[in-house]
């Protein structure tokens, strides 16, 4: 008995110890100084690294350049920033050597700082070089690394849609850097948190995109991703792709043939995406919002609003494109609801004689099932 009881002891040391080294290491991290670049500083550098108001201000300027750097547009604090030796910790020196609690809107502000300079990065690295392949890589490994805390709680309903935003657009500039930090990023971020559940509810006419879209934009970017081993991933996770589909109903033209576009392309005839993944989301339950799209409406404009019929149209042809491979298709071998599905399925929606032929045949639907 005395014997175990010490063991438990010795155990309880041990975590104990292990906790005050971790402490340790993160207080050293933002404790230490930013590296002296190899390359001539620069005023925006400078900035970076210098106090919290003159830092906010600097991070504001380069936030705004994420859409620059193309052809002919003029050099800006970017081109400053790279040119002067900018690093993944200035980025993050805000952050970093705050010794209270970083306020949220501080977080989203280094957050939409480094959406800026990956999205730069992934837009026009010829340009910039080599090395802000290397910067934009280690701001993926440092924040999902350090600040995945901070990740998961901006994204909560009790915060405003601009922190929420600020996160949803950053892991989606990851995603788009490379199969690696796609990867990096479902690895690292926290799927099983509640916060996640309320994003696609989350729908607002005010300062578009709304909190909504940017999580449509965000998991889909996984989607766009070719690499087998991002795609395995993605279904292995409670990413809640399928929860998108109920709000369907009141989104945008654009965003509603963008998710069919990309599910029926990406999903369903993607030959790396096997029947076991496409059944976890496309089930008998997810089915239902899908087909209601055939009488799709648009966002809540006012009882008196019609609906843009040239839009209305666009829709319905997207949603049958899709339909036909979900529902039709034996050679891509995405036929999943059983005859007394289609049968329930069909009398709960006002279905026109046209639409018949998306149904597939008694006999063609049997064979695909075996």
């Amino acid at each position: 008995m005395t014997r175990r009881i010490n063991q438990k002891l010795a155990q309880k040391r041990k975590q104990n110890d292990q906790h005050e080294v971790e402490k340790e290491v993160k207080k050293a991290r933002k404790t230490e100084t930013v590296p002296t670049p190899t390359v001539t500083s620069s005023l925006v550098v400078e900035q970076l690294v210098g106090g919290s108001t003159v830092a906010l201000s600097a991070l504001g300027s380069l936030a705004r350049c994420g859409a620059g750097g193309g052809e002919g547009d003029p050099p800006d604090e970017m081109d400053e920033f790279f040119a002067g030796g900018g690093q993944a910790s200035h980025v993050l020196h805000m952050l970093d050597t705050n010794q209270e609690k970083n306020k949220a809107n501080d977080v989203a502000a280094v957050f939409n700082t480094v959406e800026a300079v990956v999205t730069r990065v992934v837009r026009g690295r010829e340009k910039l070089g080599d090395r802000s392949m290397e910067v934009a890589i280690e701001l993926v490994k440092r924040v999902n690394a350090d600040y995945g805390k901070e990740i998961v709680l901006l994204l909560s309903g009790t915060n405003t849609a601009y922190q929420a935003k600020s996160v949803l657009r950053m892991l989606t500039a990851m995603v788009t850097l490379g199969s690696a930090q796609a990867r990096e990023v479902l690895l690292k971020v926290n799927w099983e948190h509640d916060n996640w559940d309320t994003l696609s509810k989350r729908s607002s006419k005010k300062d578009p995109p709304d909190v909504r879209t940017c999580f449509i934009h965000f998991l889909l970017a996984f989607l766009f991703e070719p690499s087998p081993l991002v795609l395995k991933d993605f279904f292995s996770f409670k990413t809640r792709l399928a929860s998108l589909f109920p709000g369907l109903m009141q989104d945008q033209a654009e965003t509603v043939m963008l998710v069919l576009e990309t599910l029926r392309c990406k999903v369903l005839e993607n030959h790396a995406v096997n029947k076991t993944q496409k059944m976890k989301v496309f089930g008998s339950h997810n089915i239902k919002p899908l087909l209601a799209l055939l009488k799709w409406t648009g966002p809540k404009k006012g009882e008196d609003v019609e609906i843009n019929e040239e839009e209305k149209d666009a829709v319905q042809e997207s949603v049958t494109a899709f339909l036909k491979v979900l529902l039709g298709s034996t050679k891509q071998v995405v036929v999943f609801p059983t005859l007394l599905l289609v049968r329930v399925t069909r009398n709960s929606i006002p279905w026109p004689e046209r639409w018949s032929s998306l149904w597939p045949s008694p006999g063609s639907l049997c064979r695909s099932l075996v």
